[in-house]
C-alpha cells in the first residue's frame, strides 16, 4: 500500500444537489475553554437554544439564549469537571463545540 502525500486524498471542486444551503465552517465558539464558573458562545445569529451534553452523551441543561447577544454568557458553576458538549439550534441553524469544565481550586 503506498501513502500519497497529504494532498492526494483531497478533492479540488465540491458541489451539491440540494435546495438547503451547505454551511462552512464552524462558527461557534466557548470561552473561556477551560472554564471554571461560566462560558460565553459565539453564534452567527442571537437567540436560540443552547443544549450541554456531558462526555457520555446525557443531557445537562438546556439553555434559551437571549435576542440581540452575540455573546451569551451559560453559567456552569454546577457542572462537574469533565468534557461538555454545546449544541446551539435556532430554526434549521445547528453548530456544536466542546468545552472543558475545570474544578475551583481550594
Amino acid at each position: 500500500m503506498r501513502l500519497g502525500t497529504p494532498y492526494e486524498n483531497w478533492c479540488d471542486s465540491l458541489s451539491a444537489s440540494t435546495d438547503r444551503p451547505v454551511m462552512f465552517p464552524r462558527i461557534m465558539h466557548a470561552y473561556p475553554n477551560p472554564a471554571l464558573d461560566a462560558i460565553h458562545l459565539s453564534i452567527p445569529v442571537p437567540g436560540g437554544l443552547a443544549t450541554l451534553y456531558d462526555g457520555l452523551g446525557r443531557l445537562m441543561q438546556q439553555n434559551l439564549l437571549p435576542e440581540g447577544i452575540y455573546a451569551p454568557s451559560i453559567d456552569v458553576t454546577n457542572l462537574l469537571p469533565g468534557i461538555y458538549t454545546v449544541i446551539w439550534t435556532r430554526g434549521e441553524m445547528r453548530e456544536s463545540c466542546q468545552f472543558v469544565k475545570v474544578a475551583a481550586r481550594r
